[in-house]
């Protein structure tokens, strides 16, 4: 799963860093996005075994709101880092 993830953080790193064609970047957006599925069924699947089962409800919604907070930061992160970069290029 880190594996997956390191190879996700790669492919995305790579599509914002480089000046690719379109169709490129289409395709890279969808290798990056299809393999999320599999990485959440796989960390939902591995909760019970580290969880008590009296606290594997409050662990699924710690691991939801986790998820949503770091794509609420990343999308604030990218944007700041949209709006720094707009303004040195100006």
């Amino acid at each position: 799963m880190i594996a997956l993830n390191l190879s996700r953080a790669a492919i995305a790193a790579m599509m914002a860093l480089s000046r690719m064609p379109f169709a490129a970047l289409c395709a890279l957006l969808v290798i990056t996005v299809m393999p999320r599925r599999l990485v959440l069924r796989h960390a939902r699947a591995t909760l019970p075994e580290v969880l008590p089962a009296g606290r594997l409800m409050a662990g699924t919604e710690i691991s939801s709101i986790g998820s949503r907070a770091g794509q609420a930061l990343g999308f604030l992160a990218g944007g700041a880092a949209v709006a720094v970069l707009r303004r040195a290029a100006c």
